[in-house]
């Protein structure tokens, strides 16, 4: 019976650098991933003021058009919707 050719090749992976090679490769994918990751999260300086602000003038703008909205029904209740 001849020998299998895979059977002769028996080494021991763990006794070379590619495992240590292999796992620096997998954890720089990790970190360079994470690192794009958060810098696409940054937000610019003071935004979330503009973000306040303009919800500010919308909550105005809101009061405005309810006052228009009273004082063009002429002080009309709400329940008092018969004539319409």
């Amino acid at each position: 019976m001849e020998p299998r050719p895979d059977d002769q090749d028996i080494v021991d992976v763990y006794s070379t650098d590619e495992p240590q090679t292999v796992f620096h490769q997998r954890i720089q994918f990790c970190l360079k991933h994470h690192n794009d990751f958060i810098r696409a999260m940054r937000f610019p300086k003071d935004a979330h003021r503009k973000v306040l602000e303009a919800v500010k003038k919308s909550g105005e703008r809101m009061r405005e058009i309810e006052q228009e909205i009273e004082e063009a029904e002429g002080g009309v209740d709400g329940d008092n919707m018969d004539d319409f």
